[in-house]
C-alpha cells in the first residue's frame, strides 16, 4: 500500500495556516481536500495527467527538499564517521 493511503491520518494535527509540502506522489484531490478542511495549504506539484493544474510554488517546494535532506542525513562527514563508528561498535557486542 502506498504512503498516500495514510496521509490523511498524518495531517490530523496540522495547524491552521500551515503549509504541507509534498512530492507529486501525494497529488490527489482527497489529500488536498483534507488539507483544506484543516484550514492549511498544500504545495504539491501537479501530476502531468492532471486536467486542472493546481496552484504550485516551486520556490516553496525547494524548502521541502532542504527539510528532507536535513532530517535524513548527517550534517557533515565527521558526524557520518562518528555515527558509523558507534554503529560498528554496537554491532560487535554479543
Amino acid at each position: 500500500m502506498s504512503d498516500i493511503a495514510y496521509a490523511a491520518d498524518l495531517i490530523k494535527d496540522l495547524p491552521e495556516g500551515a503549509m504541507l509540502l509534498a512530492d507529486k506522489g501525494y497529488d490527489a484531490n482527497a489529500l488536498r481536500n483534507a488539507v483544506t478542511e484543516q484550514k492549511a495549504w498544500a504545495n504539491i506539484p501537479p501530476k502531468a495527467n492532471r486536467k486542472d493544474p493546481m496552484c504550485f510554488s516551486p520556490f516553496l517546494y525547494k524548502a521541502r527538499n532542504l527539510v528532507e535532506r536535513s532530517s535524513t542525513r548527517p550534517s557533515s562527514s565527521v558526524a557520518s564517521q562518528l555515527d558509523m563508528t558507534s554503529w560498528q561498535k554496537t554491532s560487535l557486542l554479543p
